[in-house]
């Protein structure tokens, strides 16, 4: 029996994109940077969306995100990152389910991830999507029918790139120590679509 895959949805999983010292720079940079609590509460905290828009890490990053954009879009671009700040997911933090829709690629660089803490979990769409709106909750889970997806194997130091439109979140941080991340939002230069071309700079 032959099954397709139609459609299949890319996420970039890249190991170890940063050297041990730049990745204990990063830390230590998260950590000492002034945060504010989301709305869930203050076991999650956010650095400002322009805190490390630094020249290094922008050039580490900005070939994954081209040969990833090359993939959704068929053609290499050059990618402007708009947006990219820490995460600090305490003892029994969360993220709720949430997209990036101002944004084409989305990425997470994983600094530090002790034993316990939650890994990223993405979302199937659902209503109008690719599911059933009536499903069958007494049958084994397959590839198929999965609602959610962990993202296994995940280390410190990784980079994983996404389409900004995939809903995702992060489960309860079950670890005594901190979660900490960096997230980063990217759009291209242009895009060109029945006879019109739109373009995006950095303001």
């Amino acid at each position: 029996m032959g099954i397709y895959n139609l459609f299949p949805t890319p996420i970039l999983h890249e190991s170890k994109i940063v050297s041990n010292s730049l990745l204990i720079r990063l830390q230590k940079q998260v950590k000492k940077t002034k945060t504010f609590h989301n709305e869930i509460g203050n076991t999650l905290l956010h650095t400002n969306h322009d805190l490390f828009l630094n020249k290094e890490l922008e050039n580490i990053l900005e070939p994954y995100i081209s040969e990833f954009g090359y993939q959704l879009f068929g053609e290499k671009k050059k990618w402007i990152i708009t947006s990219i700040w820490g995460n600090i997911m305490k003892e029994g933090g969360y993220q709720h389910r949430h997209c990036h829709s101002n944004s084409f690629i989305s990425g997470i660089l994983y600094l530090s991830l002790p034993l316990g803490s939650s890994l990223t979990r993405f979302h199937r769409r659902e209503f109008g999507g690719d599911t059933f709106t009536f499903s069958n909750e007494s049958g084994e889970i397959t590839e198929y029918n999965n609602l959610t997806v962990d993202l296994n194997g995940i280390k410190e130091g990784d980079l994983v790139l996404f389409p900004s439109y995939i809903i995702h979140d992060v489960p309860i941080n079950k670890s005594k120590s901190d979660r900490i991340t960096i997230a980063f939002n990217a759009v291209p230069d242009t895009l060109q679509n029945s006879g019109y071309r739109i373009g995006f700079t950095r303001v």
